[in-house]
């Protein structure tokens, strides 16, 4: 196609280019390149919006960096997502009670960030096996991490993810057009707090 409407990022971004994994009357999947505000360069990020009909929310999103950082991660979400489920649990990291991880790797962590693969093999009171890619920023104290992305990759999915992701960083996005989102439906994001975070991962 030859443009895509502009997809519900804050208003503060301009958006460079995009390609769409699919969109729906309630969910919208893309692969955004954006320029953040004072920035130099341009950023790419997988969001995941979904809408009540009102105003579109974003519900995860993943910042990729550049290729390498990229390449990471994939290969780890491919090696956790193509091997059986670990038998054994962890409560390493700061996810959700309401989660049961399998296992996961650190990919960087500091006295302020933490980005982390983990394998979900549990929600509540069934067996599922997901693998999701966290970023949190240190809260007051040691142990109060705070969830600024958060990206899920399901067998069923994954491929078409890592098409459109690739696809962006060969530089075959697609330019945006002026439109916006449907009229009638205000751009927002989601409820998680809005901060300043370092280069590899400003969260608009």
């Amino acid at each position: 196609m030859s443009g895509a409407h502009v997809p519900p990022v804050d208003d503060a971004v301009d958006v460079e280019g995009l390609v769409e994994v699919y969109r729906t009357d309630e969910w919208w999947r893309a692969v955004v390149r954006y320029r953040p505000p004072g920035r130099d360069r341009d950023r790419r990020a997988l969001y995941l919006w979904h809408t009540d009909g009102e105003r579109w929310r974003r519900k995860q999103k993943y910042v990729i960096d550049d290729r390498e950082a990229w390449e990471t991660d994939r290969d780890l979400i491919d090696g956790l997502l193509s091997s059986d489920p670990a038998e054994g649990r962890t409560d390493e990291f700061p996810t959700s009670d309401y989660l049961t991880i399998g296992r996961g790797e650190t990919v960087y962590r500091s006295d302020g960030w933490w980005k982390a693969v983990v394998e979900i093999v549990g929600k509540g009171s069934y067996d599922t096996q997901e693998v999701a890619v966290y970023v949190w920023q240190a809260g007051e104290t040691d142990d109060d991490w705070r969830r600024r992305q958060k990206y899920v990759a399901k067998a069923r999915g994954w491929t078409d993810d890592v098409d459109a992701i690739e696809r962006s960083l060969g530089g075959g996005d697609d330019a945006p057009t002026t439109d916006r989102v449907s009229a009638g439906v205000a751009r927002g994001t989601d409820e998680d707090t809005l901060g300043s975070l370092e280069d590899a991962i400003i969260d608009f």
